[in-house]
């Protein structure tokens, strides 16, 4: 069907109009593509309806595994408002929902391999993605109870007015409501000041109830996902237009991006969204504000601050010579003032950091690592331990600067020439990298340079397929 069917303008955008043929073009599609996205979204949604009408029993088998009673618990909490259709035994209701996130998988890879390359109606897309992402805000957030640690750090400040980063959830109150659903109750905050203060506003209030904290978190990665998606599109429509609608799609409609963006409500979408903000402010000519936005998502989670220093190398790379000098006083002045100002409510020294650093001893789930361990520990005959957090920290450094120097200095001598575009493939691939050698990581890790690529264009599309690759890999490390 032609482009300039009506409704359409020649990019292939919507035009308003009132017409109820392209009323129904909206929600059905004037492509031919449009209407295989179409039963894709019809099958994600009902695999969506079936996750947010179950619930589970309270039954003694869920005291068997931590986690069982812990997806038993989030789930009857959000059920104290939300309609239930079927209640099912504890481990009958956990190996549904796992069965349910498979399922997402196999509706979305065979579908974009289908769409990718073609043109799509970006109107249709974007509405059927709000009916999916309203429905994932409602499903309770099973898959882990981080949204609850978020609850009890800002809750901690607002609230008890101590330090989240010296106090933990051993000094809540005794009766304090949120008390039941945390994991982490001895740990403080092992994020940074920027996710911190975001946290003591959302959480603000005594007598906020534990659902109340969590829908609140959830709808902020709500807006968090709504930008992020947004700016994939702007960034992809720049210059391919024709692939804006299908990089929108293969963002939005992920299932790593719906369970543990949405449902889960892991602040890394609110990183991805700061990300790509200061990408954009750097595409409008605009770097000292792109810097802030690059060192805000920095101090949510530290794991993106290879991202910053590789932009600011871009910066001044870009610079004409006799200007090099100004731009990185300027650059480095809007990041020191930036996490001075982060960091000054809660500093009291090195300790504010002690969570983030002790974060690898709770435990090594990464196969890579682990497998590599084991081999330089038999090698050396126990001399070097890489199986210990130290040693295995140790090991990931080695390989990412050896990745650094192999695989990716190439790519640096080009780094004048790159556009944002090219810059946005390096961020999703330097973090990659970072991430794929952790000696500690989870799935909702994978957001990020995966939104990145997408972000990149078409040119970059390995970035993307290798993102989904490692996210779907990395599910391993829910067996560890």
């Amino acid at each position: 069907m032609s482009i300039r069917s009506p409704g359409f303008d020649p990019s292939g955008r919507y035009r308003f109009s009132t017409s109820p043929s392209v009323r129904r073009r909206a929600w059905f599609g004037a492509y031919p593509e449009s209407q295989v996205a179409l039963v894709g979204a019809a099958c994600t949604l009902c695999i969506l309806l079936v996750l947010l009408l179950t619930t589970a029993r309270a039954d003694a088998a869920m005291y068997t595994f931590k986690s069982l009673r812990e997806m038993v618990r989030n789930s009857r909490l959000f059920h104290e408002v939300i309609p239930t259709a079927v209640v099912l035994p504890s481990i009958a209701y956990a190996v549904l929902a796992w069965g349910c996130v498979a399922l997402l998988w196999m509706v979305y890879v065979p579908l974009n391999l289908r769409l990718v390359g073609h043109r799509l109606d970006f109107r249709l897309i974007a509405r059927w993605t709000m009916a999916l992402a309203l429905v994932a805000l409602a499903i309770p957030p099973i898959f882990s109870t981080d949204v609850f640690s978020y609850s009890l750090f800002g809750r901690l400040g607002a609230v008890y007015g101590l330090n989240p980063y010296m106090a933990t959830g051993r000094d809540l109150s005794g009766n304090d409501p949120l008390l039941p659903y945390l994991y982490w109750r001895d740990i403080p905050s092992p994020y940074g000041p920027v996710w911190t203060i975001i946290s003591i506003i959302v959480a603000a209030g005594p007598d906020a109830s534990p659902l109340e904290l969590a829908l609140r978190f959830k709808l902020l990665c709500l807006g968090a996902f709504v930008i992020s998606g947004w700016l994939i599109y702007r960034f992809v429509q720049e210059r391919w237009p024709e692939h804006a609608a299908w990089a929108y799609l293969a963002f939005t409609w992920n299932p790593l991006v719906i369970v543990e963006g949405l449902i889960a409500g892991h602040n890394d979408t609110v990183v991805l969204a700061l990300l790509l903000t200061g990408a954009w402010l750097l595409l409008s000519g605009q770097p000292a504000l792109g810097a802030l936005g690059l060192t805000a998502s920095a101090l949510i989670k530290y794991s993106t601050l290879p991202i910053l220093g590789l932009a600011g190398l871009a910066a001044l790379a870009k610079a004409p010579p006799s200007q090099r000098t100004g731009t990185a006083v300027r650059l480095g002045g809007a990041i020191l003032g930036s996490i001075v100002v982060a960091f000054a409510p809660f500093w009291v020294g090195i300790e504010v950091l002690t969570s983030t650093l002790n974060e690898p001893g709770r435990g090594i789930n990464n196969l890579l690592i682990r497998g590599l361990g084991w081999l330089v520990t038999e090698a050396t005959g126990g001399r070097v331990d890489a199986l210990a957090p130290a040693g295995a920290v140790g090991l990931a450094v080695v390989l990412f600067l050896l990745w650094l120097l192999v695989g990716f200095r190439r790519r640096l001598s080009a780094l004048p020439d790159w556009t944002v575009h090219d810059q946005l493939a390096a961020w999703s691939q330097i973090l990659l990298a970072f991430l794929v050698v952790w000696p500690r990581i989870h799935t909702w890790y994978f957001l990020l340079p995966l939104g990145l690529a997408l972000a990149a264009g078409p040119d970059h599309r390995r970035s993307f397929w290798a993102a989904l690759i490692a996210a779907m890999a990395s599910y391993t490390s829910y067996l560890l």
